[in-house]
């Protein structure tokens, strides 16, 4: 076993220019894996932390609503928000009732034609979810005391409508019987989220939202705050065991049909970069590799001769192509985890690009999330590239038989 090994050392030496090429091929398949799937961690996390945001990690609603989101069916509220609140409470965890409606926006004495979501939330909500507080660009957040008669926009809608601090923005929407229902009230605030979503909405009271609709006590879910994405689904589980939350849908973030879709995609996509690249780069392995049992057709029925086993020279050219392997994925993964630290770092800003075009919470600017995980995943991928490249001419060497190999190099 030794001897081999040190054969195989010595054989990257003998032809240094196939040795540079091949780990140079590994190096930028090495490079592409940590960056991809850096990037593609990024942008689900950066997803999920804004599902988080804005959605809530854990909400609580009636299945009927749930079934008709996208329609806004508002007679499918929980009328009563008090024992659903208390439960939530009494499990540990802060809760926090929303209705979020469509509307037709405009400000000044202009009747404009701009429909926008209009979210009613607690102060609490917009400060320690949202963190609302921390993104106004222009203007101030609610003042205490006065948040009735106050809304904040997004910045996207704050444009589209031409809204100016100090006017009065006129919000008409319906009641939960369909009636149609207006509401008013003075701008102060324009926000600038990290999601295009979030800055098309616009903010205003609970209570404002409950008198637009008609629901006074009640809202159309509550939104649990977990702190960690991750314990959503045991927190949902948990609640579920609440006799007040049993009429209710105790629903996880992850459970949400569109985002679970978004996650099984992300890791369908995940898997077909990973092995395109994988696959890609074998090949180029396997074609230098290949090249090398030709040229060293006559030494391998030498080493045959003398009484080398086929798995023994399948071992030493797989070694051979795992040392180069190793040549080009650390350098690689340095380089990969270099270009990912300053994707993670600046991002790649998109801004207007998305935010007219997207109906989720994507963040305008595209981060990739660097993690041991992914630089160690990199880095086995890499040598398998190596191993995989370099499997099928070992066989072939193997195949060879002394005789013959002699024979074809008089």
């Amino acid at each position: 076993m030794g001897d081999l090994l040190r054969m195989a050392l010595r054989n990257t030496a003998r032809n240094t220019r196939r040795t540079a090429l091949t780990a140079m091929t590994i190096l930028l398949g090495t490079t592409l894996l940590i960056i991809g799937l850096s990037w593609l961690d990024g942008l689900l996390g950066g997803l999920v932390d804004n599902i988080a945001a804005t959605a809530g990690e854990v909400r609580v609603l009636k299945p009927e609503y749930e079934a008709r989101e996208e329609l806004f069916p508002l007679y499918e509220n929980i009328a009563e928000t008090a024992p659903v609140v208390k439960a939530i409470n009494d499990a540990g965890y802060d809760a926090h009732p929303l209705i979020r409606v469509g509307v037709t926006v405009s400000a000044g004495e202009e009747i404009g034609e701009h429909f926008g979501l209009l979210l009613g939330a607690e102060r609490s909500y917009y400060e320690d979810v949202m963190n609302l507080d921390e993104h106004i660009v222009e203007g101030a957040f609610f003042t205490p005391g006065e948040e009735s008669t106050q809304v904040i926009l997004g910045k996207t809608l704050a444009t589209d409508v031409g809204a100016k601090l100090g006017e009065e923005v006129l919000f008409l929407g319906q009641t939960q019987d369909g009636s149609i229902s207006p509401i008013k009230g003075v701008l102060v605030g324009v926000v600038d989220a990290p999601d295009a979503l979030s800055n098309r909405q616009a903010y205003a009271s609970l209570e404002r939202l409950r008198y637009l609709t008609d629901i006074p006590d009640g809202a159309i879910e509550v939104v649990v705050r977990v702190g960690d994405p991750a314990r959503a689904g045991e927190v949902a589980a948990v609640l579920r065991e609440s006799p007040a939350l049993k009429p209710y849908l105790v629903q996880a973030w992850s459970e949400r049909p569109l985002f679970a879709t978004i996650s099984d995609m992300t890791g369908l996509v995940y898997g077909v970069l990973a092995g395109s690249i994988v696959f890609i780069t074998a090949l180029g392995v396997l074609n230098t590799m290949l090249m090398s049992v030709l040229e060293r057709t006559s030494e391998v029925g030498v080493l045959r001769a003398l009484g080398m086993g086929r798995a023994s020279v399948v071992f030493l050219f797989v070694v051979e192509a795992l040392v180069i392997g190793v040549l080009g994925a650390l350098p690689g993964v340095v380089l990969g985890a270099i270009v990912s630290f300053f994707l993670e770092r600046d991002g790649i800003e998109m801004g207007e690009k998305i935010s007219a075009q997207v109906s989720m919470p994507i963040s305008t600017t595209f981060r990739a999330d660097l993690s041991l995980e992914v630089t160690l995943i990199s880095f086995a991928l890499g040598l398998s590239m190596a191993a995989l490249g370099a499997l099928l001419p070992s066989i072939r060497a193997a195949g060879i038989q002394p005789v013959d190999a002699m024979r074809s190099h008089r």
